[in-house]
């Protein structure tokens, strides 16, 4: 006599699930694809430059605007907290690198003052260091840090470029499955976080 097979019921994901789902999907779909129209933007400034060299601020600010924004959806929050791991693994060795690269340098060169990467030093007066120029009239210091390259913004566009994609897509897939085929209110409403619209 054969046993009849047992249904295990399916757990299905509640509609606040489903909305805090989406929201992360689509909040990191938002700040993904700002690091990468900065990227660009980088880019284009690069091309265009026609000093002799482009000044460290200048990179440096463009990389702080690309690295905080793509890290923001890799990072602790409240509200609606971190994306599921899965989208930190990239489908190639070099865009995986280049992923924990960048969350590496948001933390160490941008969201914190580490001493191990800030290194101070002190120009004692009367000291000519090639770097800084001219004799200090007094004892001076210098930071010295970690210096991007501005070539890297090559690679850090193609992770974002790889990373915006899939969000999109899941972000769109996502606002289908809880939206669509439904009656809407003819105008724009605020998505609540509970089992309602």
């Amino acid at each position: 006599m054969t046993k009849d097979p047992v249904l295990v019921p399916q757990r299905t994901r509640s509609r606040k699930k489903q909305k805090l789902d989406f929201y992360r999907l689509a909040l990191g779909d938002k700040d993904i694809r700002t690091a990468l129209y900065t990227c660009d933007a980088f880019i284009e400034l690069i091309r265009k430059w026609q000093g002799p060299k482009l000044p460290y601020e200048v990179s440096e600010a463009f990389f702080a605007a690309i690295l905080v924004s793509y890290s923001r959806p890799f990072t602790e929050n409240n509200f609606p907290g971190l994306l599921p791991k899965q989208w930190r693994r990239f489908a190639g060795k070099e865009l995986q690198e280049t992923h924990d690269e960048m969350l590496k340098n948001r933390h160490s060169l941008f969201a914190h003052t580490d001493a191990e990467i800030h290194r101070m030093t002190i120009i004692p007066d009367g000291c000519l260091p090639k770097s800084i120029g001219p004799k200090p009239p007094q004892t001076a210091y210098m930071i010295r840090g970690v210096l991007l390259r501005p070539e890297s913004v090559v690679r850090y566009r193609a992770v974002c470029a790889d990373l915006q994609q899939r969000l999109e897509k899941a972000s769109q897939q996502a606002l289908t499955d809880l939206y669509g085929g439904m009656e809407l209110p003819n105008r724009e409403f605020s998505m609540r976080f509970d089992d309602g619209l």
